[in-house]
Parts: C-alpha cells; structure tokens; sequence
C-alpha cells in the first residue's frame, strides 16, 4: 500500500497517472481512506520496492529531511515501526550506504539503527548483523540522535490499526524536509530484522499489550502506554 500526500507532490511535479497506471502493491483491497493515498494492486514486493525507489526517492520527490540527510548516504532512510493492536511498540530507522546503492534496504547492505519508543532517540546500529556505532560511509555517530517529528510519527503509526483493522503491521515513514512525516507502506508481514537492530526481542511487548485485554483504549491512551511501557529505560528485556 502506497500512503503520501498526494496534494503536497503533486506541487512538486509528482506522476500520479503513472503511479495509477503502473505502481504495484501488496494489498488486495481496493481502496484505503480517501484523505490518505492510492492503493494499487497485483505486483510482487521487489517489483513495488523498485517503483517506489524510482518514483519517489531517486526522483527526489522525497526531499530528505537535513538532520537525517547528515547521518545517511545519497538515499532517503525510512523509519519502521511494528504496530500491534494499534501500538506501536518497536522502531528503527534504515539509512542508506554506499554498499545498499543509496537504498533503505537492509539485505542490500543499509544500515538498522534501534529507536527508543519513548523519546525517539536512536539507540545502536547494525549492519549485516554486525554492531556498529557509525555509519560506513558518513562517519557520523549512530547513537543519540533525536528523530524529527517523533510524536507525530508515533501518532501516525498507531492510527494505521483503525484505517487497516490489521493487529499486526509494519509501518514504514519517510520524513520529508518541508511536509514532515510521510506514510510509504503498510507491510502484513514486516520482517524480524527490527529485533535486532533493537538488540530486543518482541515477545516481551507483544505480551504486554495482550495482558490489556479487550479494553479499547483511545489513540493518546495507546501512544502513553508505549512509552511507559517500552522506553529504553523501563524494558526489562532490554540486553
């Protein structure tokens, strides 16, 4: 599913008719909330990761945000959230390298670097597995830093339970330098890498939510949870 503002580009010269005719999805549906984006369907993943890239990051329709710029190499990096229940309760940002090509791929060779959900604060990075404390190719330090727009994007990302009704979800957001955050996809199957760029397991917080029950608790409710609950400093299974 493909999620921007579609008003913002379109100032910017943005090929929605050849997003229309062409753009491939993972969702089978037919529609998603009108004020939100397009959704098209019917292509394989690394065919959708490939539009994407060429349409709006390499295109530069997506214009990097400048703290995020500093720390990543040619690419827009993407931050990964996993929502559950409609709490989002792990993040990490991508950022491109010399190796992923300038892509926010991490099988490519991009690197993971964990967010602490509570104050969106960079937390370690990883590459290929491996521990790292600066990016390859920028230099710069991975740690410490204080993702822009941070509650908005937390916000966002906890909404996507309701647009979606999915329990479990990865959401992926661009932040671009004059709109903010941008939603670019919605995963039903997000992968596991996000664990270890957290150096934390999900189990823990997964159980967390679940020990809540039934209750149905608002947006705002949700987010406070998350950051009582999930902060780098209050996790009992943070390593």
């Amino acid at each position: 599913m493909l999620v921007a503002n579609r008003e913002a580009l379109t100032e910017r010269g943005h090929p929605w008719p050849l997003l229309q005719a062409g753009m491939p999805a993972l969702q089978e549906k037919d529609a998603c909330a009108p004020e939100v984006g397009i959704v098209v369907k019917h292509y394989s993943e690394q065919d959708f990761e490939a539009h994407i890239e060429a349409y709006l990051l390499a295109s530069g329709y997506v214009r990097c945000e400048p703290e995020l710029a500093r720390i990543s190499y040619r690419g827009v990096p993407d931050i990964r959230l996993i929502v559950y229940r409609g709490f989002p309760l792990m993040a990490m940002i991508r950022l491109p390298t010399h190796l992923s090509d300038g892509r926010a791929n991490l099988h490519q060779g991009a690197v993971g670097v964990g967010i602490d959900v509570s104050s969106g604060e960079t937390l370690m990075g990883v590459q290929e597995d491996r521990r790292i404390e600066e990016h390859p190719d920028t230099g710069q330090a991975l740690s410490g830093i204080v993702i822009p727009y941070w509650e908005k994007i937390l916000e966002m990302a906890a909404r996507c339970f309701e647009m979606t009704r999915l329990g479990y979800l990865g959401v992926d957001i661009v932040v671009d330098r004059d709109l903010g955050p941008l939603i670019l996809e919605l995963n039903a199957r997000p992968g596991l890498a996000i664990q270890i760029a957290n150096g934390i397991g999900l189990r823990h917080r997964l159980r967390a939510i679940e020990e809540l029950g039934d209750r149905q608790l608002a947006v705002g409710e949700r987010l406070e949870f998350c950051r009582q609950e999930f902060g780098a400093a209050s996790d009992p299974s943070r390593s």
